[in-house]
């Protein structure tokens, strides 16, 4: 019983610690919160998104509170997940919308639908969940949503993005990758971490219109220093993917050719890989 004890509070303690943004327990006195919130960690978190942990681990996840608001039979989820940095919070959102829908009564980026909206704020990734689609339930979310944003001081930024050139960039094709299984979404250049990323340095990519019918991909890899870039270089060249055919090869860039017949192109540049994909002719 002594034990038991010890672990509830011990575990109501992380609650508080963890809890970097409040809500309140009464929304309008009709909307409750339900209490204890459910706190989850690197460790636990798959026990509740089974299956798409990895990806916010790979990020930089450090811990998701959970709110819920009950008023008779309807419902609202708050889903708060505190990651390592903007950079990692700003991936995950990326990685989880396409075309936005922004609502403009909300200071923050987000993207919104009858059943959800999804924010981006400093190091917070946040999805405020409406499960019944409910229309009438929308000012109440934005206010949920807005109360959390307004505890956040966090200066947002671009970061890794704005290595990309802005010329001929479609919009909304932008994403951000940490670790291989973000890169994977992208593309397969081999088995592993093949860019060295090590779950510290981020990449950037996006999509870009062409004089063909066919877009292209453009990604940019920044590493601390030149050595750390030349060494991802020629772990890339030596652990392709064997689907991909070297065709020319320099001294800081090389020519690949991939079973679609399109061709990738590879640049080593100061502490930067500079990779482009789907090109429809040799460049």
């Amino acid at each position: 019983m002594i034990i038991k004890t010890i672990l509830i509070l011990l575990y109501n303690l992380a609650s508080l610690i963890s809890a970097d943004l409040k809500m309140p327990d009464r929304i309008d006195d009709n909307w409750v919160l339900q209490t204890p919130s459910n706190v989850y960690f690197e460790k636990d978190l798959f026990k509740y998104i089974d299956g798409g942990a990895e990806i916010f681990r790979e990020f930089g996840f450090e811990n998701l509170t959970l709110y819920k608001y009950n008023n008779n039979n309807n419902a609202l989820e708050i889903e708060v997940y505190k990651m390592e940095n903007t950079q990692a919070a700003l991936g995950i959102y990326l990685m989880k919308t396409h075309q936005e829908f922004p609502v403009e009564e909300i200071s923050a980026r987000n993207t919104a639908n009858p059943y959800q909206i999804v924010i981006t704020s400093g190091r917070f990734f946040i999805q405020v969940n409406n499960f019944s689609g409910n229309s009438q339930l929308r000012p109440l979310m934005i206010k949920l949503s807005q109360i959390l944003i307004d505890q956040i001081h966090e200066p947002d930024t671009s970061g890794v993005l704005t290595y990309l050139p802005p010329q001929n960039m479609i919009e909304g094709s932008e994403a951000i990758f940490r670790g291989p299984i973000g890169l994977q979404s992208i593309y397969t250049f081999g088995k592993g971490d093949i860019l060295l990323l090590g779950g510290k340095i981020f990449g950037a990519s996006a999509d870009y219109t062409t004089a063909s019918s066919k877009n292209m991909t453009q990604l940019v890899i920044v590493y601390p220093d030149l050595n750390a870039a030349f060494k991802a270089y020629n772990n890339l060249i030596l652990n392709l993917d064997p689907a991909l055919k070297i065709v020319e090869k320099f001294k800081d860039n090389f020519i690949f050719e991939d079973h679609n017949n399109e061709f990738g192109w590879v640049k080593f540049d100061n502490n930067q890989l500079k990779i482009q994909i789907h090109l429809t002719a040799k460049p």
